[in-house]
């Protein structure tokens, strides 16, 4: 059965054939993790963060805690997800009162019963809590026998960023590595479908490479199973060529978008990228959308830009697919 979904990869064996590439990225986090480093993973949305982290889980040695924190937003939280996910449960609305702030943590590492202590791996920690963990309690974390492996979107910066020994950017994908990827995942299906997907895994690469895993998926399902596999072929082709023609600000503009998912104009991370004025990136984009690299939402009154998924054509005002 063919794996075509936009899901990270878990740690399971079946799951470990179809990782792809991050050779380097693993044997730095193996050293690292040997010499009892911390290692911090920067990637762009999509770029293969979390398949990477599952895969150091299933080579770790030793005990392990994997903590999801995508949608964690209080520092309490964090520390209770991470002793449960240790082995020491706190409930989630705990607050700490007097004592040390890393009470929790320390109550887990005591109660795991390993003199190495555990390696915590920390998926998708957003700025604020990075600060707060790895910034204000940096010189109490050092106390404790825990490696660390945390991923985020943004370059850390002081004083979090003297915690880790270890940094590493996860890059876009190249033509060989995509190429790979979709064979490795035609080698679950069969007939006609494990056919189309090898042809799709010769003609795609070169259309979108360099790009991240789930961008390449998405092309992948557009070309497989779209309502017109054709139309999306022919549009991914059309957005090569616009984004081939696009002025240096409006590419910043396209590889911000691509890099942090949907956003609003006044995104500082988008601003602070392209190097502009609000009311220029809102120009900019409009001419993005123009161009039909660029699509809309609505996220209350707050309208949403983001770069157009390959192969989705654009609807033209009389509701026809434009060419």
């Amino acid at each position: 059965m063919l794996q075509l979904s936009g899901r990270p990869l878990t740690a399971s064996r079946l799951d470990g054939e179809l990782f792809v590439d991050r050779e380097q990225e693993l044997l730095a986090i193996g050293r690292a993790s040997q010499m009892r480093f911390n290692v911090y993973v920067l990637g762009d949305v999509g770029m293969g963060k979390t398949s990477l982290l599952r895969r150091v889980q299933a080579h770790a040695e030793g005990p392990s805690a994997f903590v999801n924190a995508a949608a964690i937003d209080g520092f309490d939280r964090l520390l209770a997800a991470i002793a449960g996910a240790v082995g020491s449960p706190v409930p989630d609305t705990a607050v700490v009162e007097g004592g040390h702030p890393l009470g929790p943590l320390r109550s887990a590492v005591d109660g795991s019963r390993t003199d190495a202590g555990p390696t915590i791996i920390v998926d998708d920690l957003e700025p604020r809590l990075r600060h707060e963990l790895f910034g204000r309690q940096r010189d109490e974390l050092w106390e404790l026998p825990i490696r660390w492996i945390v991923t985020g979107r943004d370059r850390l910066i002081p004083p979090a960023d003297a915690f880790f020994e270890t940094q590493l950017r996860l890059e876009a994908l190249d033509q060989d590595d995509l190429h790979e990827l979709l064979v490795r995942r035609a080698e679950r299906g069969d007939g006609p479908e494990r056919e189309r997907l090898l042809e799709l895994a010769v003609l795609l690469p070169p259309l979108l490479a360099p790009t991240s895993p789930r961008r390449m998926l998405a092309a992948s399902r557009a070309a497989m199973v779209g309502p017109d596999p054709a139309s999306a072929l022919s549009e991914m082709r059309r957005q090569r060529s616009a984004r081939a023609h696009l002025s240096e600000p409006e590419t910043r503009v396209l590889e911000t978008l691509d890099a942090i998912g949907p956003t609003h104009a006044s995104d500082e991370r988008l601003l602070r990228e392209v190097g502009t004025s609000r009311s220029r990136v809102v120009q900019l984009l409009r001419a993005l959308e123009q161009d039909g690299l660029v699509m809309t939402s609505r996220d209350g009154r707050r309208k949403l830009y983001g770069a157009r998924e390959p192969g989705v054509a654009v609807a033209d005002r009389s509701g026809a697919t434009a060419r």
